[in-house]
């Protein structure tokens, strides 16, 4: 297995530069087809310890069905992932009233604690008010 850099030329003139800035996609893989002299090979890229790692898979039908399981399994990712961002907005808008419900909870909570005597010390610990304090 040949590993690139990131940014650096692959034999078969690919880039190697990292998806989405500094993130480091270990999991993030791609197939893809190279045809040199009327024959096409079959690669495999990954990311791993922040490169671009390629790695030949081979060539010929076996190939060929394997370069089709993995765009058939990157369509249903895709796919997955289209149903999930459209349920998102709906999720949203279900979570709006609960937000309401816990802020004017916490509204009420805070009124109850200042009502006994508490006060807010540094920002976030309630004390109860001591007698020199007025």
């Amino acid at each position: 297995m040949t590993a690139y850099r990131t940014g650096q030329r692959t034999p078969d003139g690919d880039n190697c530069r990292e998806q989405g800035g500094e993130i480091e996609k270990s999991w993030y893989t791609a197939m893809h087809t190279v045809e040199r002299n009327g024959k096409r090979f079959l690669y495999e890229s990954r990311w791993e310890g922040g490169r671009c790692v390629k790695r030949y898979v081979g060539t010929g039908p076996q190939a060929e069905q394997l370069a089709q399981r993995d765009s058939e399994a990157r369509l249903q990712r895709q796919l997955e992932q289209q149903r999930w961002l459209s349920l998102l907005p709906r999720i949203d808008a279900a979570q709006e009233p609960l937000d309401a419900l816990c802020r004017h909870a916490k509204l009420l909570h805070h009124a109850m604690l200042l009502l006994a005597g508490y006060h807010l010390h540094k920002g976030y610990e309630w004390r109860r008010r001591s007698s020199s304090d007025g």
